[in-house]
């Protein structure tokens, strides 16, 4: 400890209240992750584990063969650049309109399901209206006119 005050090192023990709001945050969302794990296993069976461990490993070198292409050629843009450049105009293109497509699908289901959480707590008020306000809020914070 004493060798690295000499070195310059400047750690201390002491958290932070955001420190605990995002162990917080990391809590809930690993408990929900357990919770719906155990949801799926206790519906579909133990075969449910070897999915989730396919799927990790997968992802795991999918993950790994981005970052070797990125330390090896960074370019501006996303993976669909990658895809361009290695598989032609076409797959890059494809790859781009997949990846638009998931986050238009998710940001939809996303705002329906805000929607339906505030009905459960009003029932009578309709669930399109904190669904389009919430897109408002994504929107013109992605867009930076909050500023």
């Amino acid at each position: 400890m004493e060798n690295d005050r000499k070195q310059g090192n400047h750690l201390s023990r002491s958290l932070k209240n955001r420190h605990i709001q995002f162990l917080a945050l990391g809590g809930v969302i690993g408990v929900g992750l357990f919770y719906g794990a155990s949801q799926a296993v206790k519906m579909a069976g133990p075969g449910v584990l070897a999915a989730y461990i396919a799927a990790g490993l997968v992802v795991a070198i999918v993950m790994r063969a981005l970052g070797e292409m990125t330390v090896e050629k960074p370019v501006a843009g996303s993976f669909s650049k990658y895809a361009h450049d290695l598989f032609g105009e076409r797959m890059g293109f494809v790859s781009g309109g997949m990846w638009w497509f998931l986050w238009v699908a998710t940001v939809m289901s996303e705002l329906a399901a805000i929607g339906k959480l505030v009905q459960f707590w009003f029932p009578h008020f309709p669930a399109w209206i904190p669904g389009f306000l919430a897109l408002i809020l994504f929107t013109v914070s992605n867009l930076g006119l909050a500023e």
